[in-house]
């Protein structure tokens, strides 16, 4: 081989090593994530469980005009219930959009987390009817369907990137749900609840203004 001939292999592999670093190392704007929920004391007033788990698509990008990275996606929620002293189960879905700003903390690697989120609640509340519990106003058989209209919330958290494909993330989120505008009261025991079709969403007597709230931790594979 040639002096010239070896030059240029040379050339041609250095080239192409620096297009697969660069490959490598340029940021991947689309993410996949998965998280275990552990469910604080007020989504555990409505379900009963303090599990469940969230899946979400996202895309990093920069806030318009600025150098600050902002992340955009869509998560669904579920939240399982258990079944109470009643045997009454209630059950939680959602959809959420959210947004978030990440800040750089000056470690490698290491970003904060906050953001808003707009969510779109599910119901699902199953009770054996009421002739099986002998009459008590918990008895109203299965219902569902959907809290009536958007609720938002906020998202605090903390992201390590691994690799530029895998990272891990730990986020605080609450959300608003409920209202006492949303049940009714028995009138035959002030201290118990009856299921009011126009309410849209069964709480109990424990509903007023409530916010749920959760831990996620998990991981994201960047794409």
């Amino acid at each position: 081989m040639t002096m010239k001939s070896f030059l240029r292999s040379a050339s041609l592999g250095l080239v192409l090593s620096g297009l697969a670093l660069s490959a490598q190392d340029a940021p991947k704007p689309f993410a996949v994530g998965v998280h275990m929920v552990s469910g604080l004391t007020a989504l555990k007033d409505v379900t009963g469980n303090n599990a469940g788990a969230v899946v979400d698509f996202s895309y990093t990008g920069m806030l318009a005009k600025s150098n600050v990275p902002f992340r955009a996606g869509l998560a669904y929620n579920t939240f399982p219930g258990k079944t109470d002293d009643f045997q009454v189960k209630e059950s939680l879905t959602a959809f959420q959009l959210f947004g978030d700003i990440v800040i750089k903390t000056g470690v490698e690697h290491l970003d904060l987390v906050t953001g808003l989120s707009v969510n779109k609640y599910h119901y699902k509340v199953d009770s054996p009817d009421a002739s099986v519990l002998q009459g008590s106003t918990y008895g109203y058989g299965s219902q569902s369907g959907t809290v009536k209209g958007l609720k938002f919330g906020a998202r605090f958290g903390v992201a390590y990137a691994f690799t530029s494909a895998w990272s891990a993330e730990v986020m605080l989120q609450i959300t608003e749900l409920g209202s006492s505008d949303r049940y009714r009261m028995d009138p035959s025991s002030p201290t118990r609840d009856i299921w009011d079709s126009k309410a849209k969403f069964f709480t109990g007597p424990r509903s007023a203004g409530i916010n749920p709230s959760w831990l996620q931790v998990g991981a994201k594979y960047h794409f």
